[in-house]
């Protein structure tokens, strides 16, 4: 069964975001070369990339905490109908919803046992300055959403959704 987990960290410096930038697009992860970016420019020099992260902080006044959040959402299998096309177009469906407006970088790491998405994101909205609502219920939004996208019907037509548990330890 997949699940969904903040990642610990906290990002607060253009070094620690351009690290975990540099984390997740490591091409030596990605079997499938499965990665992208929303609401910034990728370039290979990841300090460019953080430097656009600490800029909308900047501008909206957010300059405590961390300026990225990290959710790692994982799979112990990718076989039959749950393909990574399947999965990448559902992350793409809730970075297009749930969190639209939040700067992120992904990728789907293949170089363990269990393939997995790092997502970091942004911790304030592009478009509203408000701050990423980082709780267990956004996450359990999250699961859900990711759950709806990755359903699948089987051989005698009954759909079955991909039923995600969602780890918050640390979280409120």
């Amino acid at each position: 069964m997949p699940y969904i987990k903040p990642a610990n960290g906290n990002y607060s410096s253009i070094e620690d975001v351009a690290n975990l930038i540099g984390y997740v697009l490591n091409p030596e992860k990605r079997c499938n070369d499965i990665w992208g970016t929303r609401l910034l420019y990728s370039s290979p020099d990841h300090k460019m990339t953080a430097q656009q992260i600490i800029d909308i902080n900047l501008h909206y006044g957010k300059t405590q905490g961390s300026l990225m959040k990290h959710i790692i959402i994982s799979y112990s299998y990718l076989d039959g109908p749950i393909t990574v096309e399947l999965i990448h177009n559902a992350l793409k469906a809730v970075l297009s919803t749930i969190l639209f407006g939040f700067p992120c970088v992904y990728a789907l790491h293949e170089n363990t046992a269990h393939p997995h998405f790092h997502l970091a994101l942004g911790s304030v909205n592009l478009y509203t300055g408000m701050k990423y609502p980082d709780t267990k219920e956004t996450l359990r939004i999250i699961a859900d959403t990711m759950a709806m996208y990755t359903s699948y019907k089987t051989m005698d037509g009954k759909t079955v959704f991909l039923k995600y548990n969602t780890i918050a330890d640390k979280m409120v």
